[in-house]
């Protein structure tokens, strides 16, 4: 219960332009987020931005049913309460999603879910801590990504999507221009 109210207290701090975000949200990243001690980690500020609504969780039946039965797991030890307020959190605050069928093969074929949700929606990314479980691509990101990709969008304006870009390592200046090719293309396509 403590980490939940941490996240409403530590909701404040975060400032946003309105922008909103659709994203899955994996497993692993949930039991992160209960499992860590670090406040200021980026699972926690995900959290956060989940909470307020700039990230809005995209769901699927599977999906759910997934953090039911990982976040229960006797070897976590997690309250139930907690568990179901988190899972409350994410059903309240997220949109529920049809399968986006894909030909990509999965280590783990429960994976698919999460890419297939992912894939339904125009701009949404995959927040995961297991980039080897899916696809190369630039809507697959980690927590640390999400949020660099979120102060890029907010400071500059639009949302960006690119395949195959390591957020964390490329210069600003790089994004930046990433960011003006989009939006010219984008201004091409009206």
């Amino acid at each position: 219960m403590k980490r939940l109210e941490n996240v409403e207290k530590n909701v404040a701090g975060i400032i946003t332009n309105n922008m909103k975000y659709h994203a899955v949200i994996d497993t692993n990243v949930l039991v992160s987020f209960l499992l860590t001690k670090n406040q200021e980690s980026s699972v926690v500020k995900v959290m956060e931005l989940v909470k307020e609504g700039t990230i809005i969780p995209l769901l699927h039946s599977e999906i759910t049913k997934e953090y039911n039965e990982v976040l229960r797991r006797c070897h976590f030890g997690f309250n139930e309460t907690i568990i179901n307020d988190l899972i409350s959190i994410l059903i309240n605050t997220g949109v529920f999603c049809d399968r986006k069928e894909t030909v990509e093969s999965f280590p783990d074929p429960d994976d698919m879910v999460f890419y297939e949700v992912s894939l339904s929606v125009d701009d949404a990314y995959l927040v995961t801590g297991n980039l080897k479980h899916f696809p190369k691509n630039g809507h697959v990101v980690t927590p640390a990504e999400m949020l660099q990709i979120i102060h890029l969008a907010e400071n500059s304006g639009c949302s960006v999507c690119e395949p195959g870009i390591d957020y964390l390592s490329v210069p600003l200046d790089e994004i930046n221009r990433i960011i003006r090719e989009y939006r010219q293309e984008s201004k091409m396509k009206q």
